[in-house]
C-alpha cells in the first residue's frame, strides 16, 4: 500500500502542473457577408476577452460601377459601447478581389461581445451589410 501511494504522490502532482500548463487553442472563427456590388470574408482567432489575432479579409468587387468596396468589423463591447476595425478597400475594380491578412485588434477600454463582418459599397451614403453576430467564447 505505501508503494501504490508514494507514486500515486509523484503522479497526481504532475498531472495538476500539466493540466496548469495546458491552456487551450485561441478559437478560431470566420464569417462571410454578400450584397449588390461587393462580397467580403474574414477569418480571426479570439484571443482572450478583448483582442483578435490573425484577422485576414477577402473583399470582392462583383459590380463594375467603378464604386470601391470595403469590409470592416463592428465591435460590440460588454459595456454597451462600440467601435469599428479600419476600413480595408477593394479599389481595382469589376470582379476583383483584394486580399488582407496579419492584421489584430485589441480593445484598450473593454472586453469584446461579439463582432460582425460588414461589406460595404462607398458612396453618399455607404450601403453595407451585416453578417450574423461572432459571439466571443472567451468569456
Amino acid at each position: 500500500m505505501k508503494r501504490i501511494l508514494k507514486r500515486a504522490s509523484v503522479v497526481l502532482p504532475l498531472c495538476g502542473i500539466l493540466s496548469l500548463g495546458l491552456v487551450g487553442p485561441a478559437s478560431a472563427a470566420s464569417s462571410g457577408v454578400s450584397r449588390t456590388g461587393v462580397t467580403a470574408n474574414v477569418s480571426f482567432a479570439w484571443s482572450g476577452t478583448n483582442s483578435l489575432t490573425g484577422v485576414s479579409y477577402s473583399i470582392r468587387d462583383t459590380e463594375c460601377d467603378n464604386a470601391p468596396v470595403y469590409a470592416q468589423l463592428y465591435i460590440i463591447k460588454a459595456d454597451g459601447s462600440s467601435a469599428y476595425t479600419t476600413r480595408r478597400f477593394n479599389s481595382k475594380g469589376c470582379n476583383t478581389t483584394q486580399t488582407y491578412s496579419g492584421l489584430s485588434y485589441t480593445s484598450d477600454n473593454g472586453k469584446i461581445l461579439y463582432v460582425q463582418l460588414l461589406a460595404c459599397v462607398e458612396g453618399t451614403p455607404d450601403w453595407c451589410a451585416a453578417s450574423t453576430q461572432l459571439d466571443n467564447p472567451n468569456w
